[in-house]
């Protein structure tokens, strides 16, 4: 399962870090453009060690970038890895653009071990 990496935007980052947080095995990871924290009460989340990587634009009128912190919180608060990444985007601030997609990549690689990790905040 260590080469299964989820990645969603939106509703759909929603849903990858749901999965991810409730799969019983570590994943690769899971990535997220403007995605949100959705557990519901009955949902139990689980320390797999499953890399998470959350990126978010400051300017997102759809969802705002409180959720990838409030994501971030509880994501380390259960002893997981959490990177977020927020980015100064102006035109369509809750759409996906290259450099988010690039981001993507190398953090999927930092996660497989083929590059440097670190912590960025908002």
């Amino acid at each position: 399962t260590k080469d299964i990496h989820l990645f969603g935007h939106s509703q759909g980052g929603a849903i990858a870090l749901a999965a991810g947080l409730t799969f019983p095995l570590r994943l690769g990871s899971v990535c997220t453009i403007a995605g949100y924290l959705a557990l519901t009460p009955e949902m139990t989340a689980l320390a797999t060690g499953t890399h998470y990587f959350l990126q978010h634009a400051e300017l997102d009128d759809n969802v705002s970038v409180r959720w990838a912190h409030y994501a971030d919180t509880f994501i380390r608060r259960i002893g997981e890895p959490c990177e977020v990444k927020c980015w100064r985007i102006e035109r369509n601030p809750h759409g996906i653009h290259a450099e988010q997609l690039d981001w993507a990549c190398a953090a999927i690689n930092r996660a497989d071990g083929n590059g440097p990790t670190g912590y960025e905040t908002c």
